[in-house]
């Protein structure tokens, strides 16, 4: 499977670009910038509305990695055999998990609250999903398609799949993920998203997922206390509702990213035919 393969699309073609970035430094960029740019964003937010500096700080990600890899001479995202069979499956794969969090967490004591729209002007409310979206792609651009690919090829797949999910905790707790279980949820999505990239030779997956999952848990049902169109919360014990920080915070989430992370690695692909190297579908 390619996610335990070297010989995965992403990590030859790390190893055939004409310049290749020292993986320390790619790595400390995946640390340390994405964190300068989101206290740089909050810093500026009783300034610029929060809309302007999300919207900028998630074109610097998407820029950097696409800077980053043409210095490298790769492109961003390999020549995917299952571009549209990927968003398919990563929008299926998204959605399910938002629903089965849910479910999980009330039938563990989570009380489900069904609510109005909130009043919030139309233009508002759509900036708001768009800037959503912005951050689901900007960030698998840099995290799974920047340090990832460049990691897994100087490190090894897993030391350099364990460093990105790193990186990408660490981004979400400068953005405010904050406790144990938040913080453990968002490891855990970074290794499924990173083994989805890794899988499926792409971005597309990883993409739908992150993108139905921001839509879905925190804008369309509203599983937070910060959804942005409100028709469903959760309330009740934290650790099953996930108290302020809504799906994210609930050991629901726990449960279930480690089945999906689990499948995906002991699951075993179908294997489809390719010219010159091994393929392999979701």
């Amino acid at each position: 499977m390619f996610a335990t393969d070297p010989e995965n699309p992403w990590i030859t073609a790390v190893r055939n670009a004409p310049r290749r970035a020292p993986a320390a430094l790619v790595g400390a960029i995946g640390l340390v910038v994405p964190g300068a740019l989101l206290f740089a964003s909050r810093a500026s937010a009783s300034v610029v509305p929060d809309v302007f500096s999300d919207s900028l700080l998630f074109g610097v990600l998407a820029l950097a990695a696409f800077i980053g890899t043409r210095l490298e001479g790769r492109r961003l995202s390999p020549r995917e055999t299952y571009g549209a069979a990927g968003v398919i499956a990563g929008l299926a794969l998204g959605l399910g998990a938002v629903f089965a969090c849910a479910a999980v967490a009330t039938i563990a004591g989570a009380n489900g609250m069904i609510l109005g729209p909130p009043r919030l002007p139309v233009g508002p409310l759509l900036a708001a999903i768009l800037v959503a979206a912005l951050g689901a792609v900007a960030q698998e651009v840099f995290f799974r398609g920047w340090i990832q690919p460049l990691l897994c090829a100087s490190w090894g797949v897993w030391s350099g799949l364990v460093a990105t999910a790193a990186a990408f905790l660490a981004f979400h707790v400068a953005a405010g993920v904050h406790g144990l279980v938040g913080g453990l949820n968002v490891l855990l999505a970074g290794l499924l998203l990173g083994l989805l990239a890794l899988r499926s030779g792409g971005l597309a997956a990883s993409v739908a997922t992150h993108l139905i999952w921001v839509w879905t848990a925190f804008g369309g049902l509203g599983f937070s206390p910060q959804g942005l169109i409100g028709q469903v919360q959760l309330s009740g014990p934290a650790l099953w509702s996930g108290g302020d920080q809504g799906l994210g915070g609930s050991l629901a989430t726990t449960a279930v990213l480690l089945v999906l992370v689990a499948s995906i690695l002991t699951v075993k692909p179908r294997a489809v035919p390719g010219a010159g190297e091994p393929r392999t579908q979701l």
